[in-house]
């Protein structure tokens, strides 16, 4: 009953991609039954798995590769109509109702963070940092651990 209300949801709030995170979350943390907990934390787990890859390349390389428009920070325009300082400002912005409530309060700083990075690539300068790979693997463990433990 619990997953069938958890698709309902989903479906009427016409969410996708890190929106679904929040319905996921909400319902992970009303439900009291072991059984039901242990599916809905299965399949939040699954569905957080996408967002932590996005995450991961925006926090590491400034890169966003999001065709479907599932990630909470939005490319506005393309890199070749930049012609001053404050496009770079405009050029990536939160998309508010894409940012899961448990992530709200380091959505602006993860921004800022995959901002700098992109400046920095996109003048020529590489900025692979050599643990990058390692760390993105502890980071999807790390984050899946606390969306686990909040719960």
């Amino acid at each position: 009953d619990a997953v069938n209300s958890l698709l309902i949801e989903c479906l009427k709030a016409k969410a996708m991609g890190s929106a679904l995170l929040t319905i996921f979350y909400k319902f992970c943390t009303l439900s009291s039954d072991p059984e039901i907990s242990a599916i809905l934390n299965f399949l939040a787990l699954k569905a957080f798995t996408p967002f932590v890859e996005f995450l991961a390349k925006w926090i590491y390389k400034g890169v966003i590769e999001d065709v479907y428009e599932e990630f909470f920070v939005q490319k506005t325009f393309n890199n070749s109509n930049l012609h001053e300082a404050k496009s770079w400002e405009r050029l990536f912005v939160l998309r508010r109702s894409m940012i899961p409530c448990f992530f709200d309060e380091i959505a602006h700083v993860t921004l800022s963070t995959g901002k700098f990075l992109n400046v920095i690539r996109e003048c020529g300068i590489s900025m692979n940092c050599p643990y990058s790979e390692e760390l993105a693997k502890q980071f999807h463990v790390l984050v899946s651990n606390l969306f686990s433990f909040s719960l």
